[in-house]
C-alpha cells in the first residue's frame, strides 16, 4: 500500500489524486498560455487554480523540454524569476509551493523564501549539490526518471532503473524516503531508436509496474508533444482533450499525483479515472497484513520483488509467479489429451471441450493455464510426444519468447517499435 504526506497532502492509494497547477515564469516556455510574467499575472493564475482544486503550484522559470539547451538562461536570471514568483504566490494563497529547478543554487534560493518542494527534473543527477540541499532542509523532492547514458531494456525497466539510482543518491544524502515522489519523466526520455510518442505511451499503459519503487508517482503529461505527435497537433494549445485523456490513463494505471496547467478540466478527468480504477486490495489482522502484489504479470518486476525481500533465486522463483492463459487452436485431439495430462503433471492445468473425450472429433481448442515455470516443464515433457507435439512445444515457445519481448520493448505488436 503506497501513503505519504507530502507537505501535509495526504496521497497515496487510499487517497483523492492530487492535481498540482503549473506556472511558467519565463518567457521560453512551450506552452504559451502557461506563462504568466508579472507579479498580477502569477498571483491571479494561482488563486485561480487553487479555487479550482489545485492541491500545490508549481513554479518553472526556466523551459526543461529535451530540445532546448538549458544553458541559454543564466543561474542568475533563473533565481530572480522564481524567488520572486514564489513570494507572490505564497503571499496570495495557502498550498505547498514547489521550485521546478536543476540548479542547487537555485533551490536553495527558493527554499529559503518559502518553496516547500524542489521538483528536480534530472532526479539529483544534474547537480551534485541538489541532494544536499533537501537533506538539509528538509524538504520534499520530486524526482523524474533521468539517465546519465542510455540504458537497456525497454521503456518500464529503463525507468524503474533511472529512478532507482535517484532514490538510492537521496538515501546516501541522507534525503528521508517519505519525502520523496517519483516521475516518469514523460517526454523527457527520447532514445534514438525508440519511437519517442510510443514511448511515452507505453509507459502510461503500464504505470502500475512504478508501484514497485514504494513511493507516490506524479505524471506530468499536460500538452506534452507526444499528444501533439499523435494527434497531429502541431500548436500546445491545441492538445486538451489529449492532455485530459492522458491523465485519466495514468490516474487510472496507478498516478497518485497529476501536474497539469488546465486545473478545472484536470480535477474533473482525475475525479472519474480514480472513481474506475482497480483499488489496491489490502487486509490487515493485528500485525499481519496481506497485500496484492501490482507487477505480478512481468518476471522483472516480480524478481525485483524477490530481491527486495532479501530471498535468493529471484530469477527462478519469478518463473514461478508469473501466469499466462494460452489458447491453443486447431490441436489434434490425442495430443489434446495428452496436453491435459502434462500440464497437471507439472502443476498448470489445461481447459479442454467435453467432446475431446470422444475421438469423433479430429482437432479442437484447448486453453493452457500455467506459470512460466510450468511452461518450460511441460515444453521439454510435450515435445516428445506423438501427433506433432513437437510443434507445439516449439510454437508455445515462440509465443513466450515474442511475448517476453514485447513487454521488455513496450511493443503491442510487431514491428510497432519502428518509426
Amino acid at each position: 500500500m503506497i501513503e505519504a504526506k507530502i507537505c501535509g497532502i495526504e496521497v497515496g492509494d487510499n487517497f483523492p489524486v492530487a492535481v498540482i497547477g503549473a506556472i511558467n515564469v519565463s518567457p521560453d516556455s512551450f506552452y504559451k498560455g502557461s506563462i504568466k510574467l508579472t507579479r498580477e499575472e502569477i498571483a491571479f493564475q494561482a488563486e485561480k487554480m487553487v479555487g479550482e482544486g489545485a492541491a500545490a503550484i508549481d513554479l518553472g522559470a526556466v523551459s526543461t523540454a529535451p530540445y532546448r539547451k538549458f544553458e541559454e538562461i543564466p543561474v542568475a536570471v533563473e533565481k530572480e524569476r522564481l524567488v520572486n514568483a514564489i513570494k507572490t504566490v505564497k503571499a496570495v494563497v495557502d498550498v505547498p509551493v514547489s521550485a521546478d529547478t536543476r540548479l542547487s543554487e537555485v533551490a536553495e534560493a527558493a527554499l529559503n523564501v518559502g518553496a516547500d518542494i524542489i521538483n528536480d527534473v534530472s532526479g539529483f543527477k544534474w547537480d551534485g549539490r541538489m541532494a544536499d540541499i533537501v537533506a538539509e532542509y528538509g524538504a520534499v523532492a520530486y524526482l523524474a526518471a533521468c539517465e546519465r547514458k542510455p540504458g537497456e531494456g525497454g521503456p518500464v525497466g529503463r525507468i524503474l532503473a533511472a529512478l532507482k539510482e535517484s532514490l538510492e543518491i537521496a538515501q546516501v544524502k541522507g534525503v528521508a524516503l517519505e519525502k520523496l515522489v517519483v516521475d516518469p519523466a514523460i517526454g523527457f526520455l527520447r532514445p534514438p531508436d525508440y519511437p519517442w510518442y510510443l514511448w511515452d505511451c507505453y509507459v502510461l499503459g503500464n504505470l502500475f509496474r512504478l508501484r514497485s519503487l514504494g513511493r507516490p508517482i506524479l505524471v506530468a503529461v499536460s500538452r506534452k508533444s507526444f499528444i501533439g505527435k499523435i494527434l497531429g497537433q502541431e500548436h500546445p494549445e491545441q492538445r486538451l482533450y489529449g492532455s485530459l485523456a492522458s491523465e485519466a490513463v495514468a490516474v487510472y494505471n496507478g498516478a497518485h499525483m497529476i501536474r497539469t496547467h488546465d486545473v478545472a478540466a484536470t480535477v474533473e478527468a482525475v475525479r472519474m479515472a480514480e472513481s474506475m480504477r482497480r483499488k489496491v486490495s489490502l487486509k490487515a489482522s493485528g500485525r499481519i497484513e496481506v497485500e496484492t502484489v501490482a507487477g505480478a504479470g512481468f518476471k522483472d518486476d516480480m524478481a525485483e520483488e524477490i530481491r527486495k525481500l532479501g530471498a535468493a533465486g529471484a530469477e527462478a522463483l519469478s518463473q514461478k509467479a508469473v501466469f499466462r492463459a494460452i489458447k491453443v487452436k486447431n490441436l489434434p485431439t490425442p495430443l489434446a489429451l495428452l496436453v491435459k495430462q502434462e500440464m497437471l503433471a507439472v502443476g498448470g492445468d489445461a481447459a479442454l471441450p467435453e467432446s475431446a473425450l470422444v475421438f469423433g472429433e479430429k482437432a479442437v481448442d484447448v486453453l493452457l493455464l500455467g506459470t512460466l515455470a510450468q511452461y518450460n516443464g511441460f515444453m521439454e515433457k510435450i515435445k516428445r510426444a506423438p501427433f506433432e507435439g513437437w510443434r507445439l512445444a516449439e510454437v508455445l515457445r515462440e509465443l513466450l519468447k515474442l511475448e517476453e519481448e514485447h513487454t521488455l520493448l513496450g511493443t503491442q505488436a510487431e514491428g510497432s517499435a519502428s518509426p
